[in-house]
This record gives C-alpha cells, sequence and structure tokens, in this order.
C-alpha cells in the first residue's frame, strides 16, 4: 500500500512539473517580448514627445504609421532618436516657427528647412539646408554634377 501511495505521488509530480515550465516558459517569453518591443501609433509618440520637449507638432494628414520600438520605450526617446524614428518611417520634422510639422520625407522639398552654416550642430537626422559659396567653378558647371544627386 505503501509503495503505491509514493508511486501516485512520484506520478503526480512528474505530471506537474512539465506544465508548470510551460506555464513559466510561455509567461517570461511574453513578458520578454513586452519588455523589449514597445511603441504604438505615430500621433500617440508625436504626443508623449510633446510633452517631454515642449514642441507643438502638426501632423500632416497623410503620415499615419504603427511605430514598433524594441528595447526602448516611447518616454525614454530623446528629440534626435524621435527624428531617426521618423526618418525610418519614411516621414520628416520641420521646425516652422513655434511648429513642427511631421510631413512624408516625399514632400521634404516644399517646406523651408533652418539654414545652417559649418558652426551650427543639429542632430544627424533633423533635415536642414547649408548654402555652399561656389568657388574657382562657375555654378553652371557644376548642374550636371549636382543634378543627379537631387531627386525628382
Amino acid at each position: 500500500m505503501k509503495s503505491l501511495y509514493v508511486l501516485c505521488l512520484v506520478a503526480g509530480i512528474c505530471a506537474a512539473v512539465p506544465a508548470a515550465a510551460r506555464s513559466q516558459a510561455s509567461e517570461a517569453a511574453v513578458s520578454s517580448s513586452a519588455e523589449s518591443a514597445a511603441g504604438g501609433p505615430l500621433d500617440h509618440i508625436v504626443a508623449v514627445m510633446a510633452r517631454k520637449t515642449g514642441k507643438r507638432f502638426v501632423l500632416d494628414p497623410r503620415v499615419h504609421a504603427s511605430i514598433v520600438l524594441v528595447g526602448t520605450t516611447p518616454p525614454e526617446l530623446t528629440y534626435p532618436e524621435f527624428l531617426t524614428v521618423l526618418e525610418v518611417y519614411g516621414f520628416a520634422a520641420v521646425e516652422s516657427g513655434r511648429l513642427v510639422r511631421i510631413v512624408p520625407d516625399a514632400n521634404l522639398r516644399r517646406y523651408a528647412t533652418p539654414v545652417i552654416t559649418a558652426k551650427d550642430s543639429y542632430p544627424g537626422a533633423e533635415f536642414v539646408t547649408e548654402i555652399l559659396t561656389v568657388k574657382n567653378v562657375s555654378a553652371a558647371q557644376l548642374i550636371p554634377i549636382l543634378r543627379p544627386m537631387v531627386n525628382q
């Protein structure tokens, strides 16, 4: 009788251990993926950035995306990182007075971007205009060289 009791106890333990291990593994996988991937709709991330930076944003009606951030959350993003996220998803931020316009980057040529000098510094993902002074060559000679570099 005692051996039957021990046998039932061992069988019960053997059946419970794999189920508990599967449960813990699935919970760990879910929590790991939830911790590593964050994000959401672009307009929510822009709202977080507006609260964090104090800037005012205007979204072009064509700007829609579901953003996926791995290893960070929207409140942890810095403004230069936010600009990089926009660039990856095909958008650009153009500062215009007190507002920041978020537009598709294909339409960026329509908007005035900040003009910088060699001494200015801006985040790498920010679109700016730099005016170069031509020396020792005429502007007409540069047109065939520069035309292929400019989008149509």
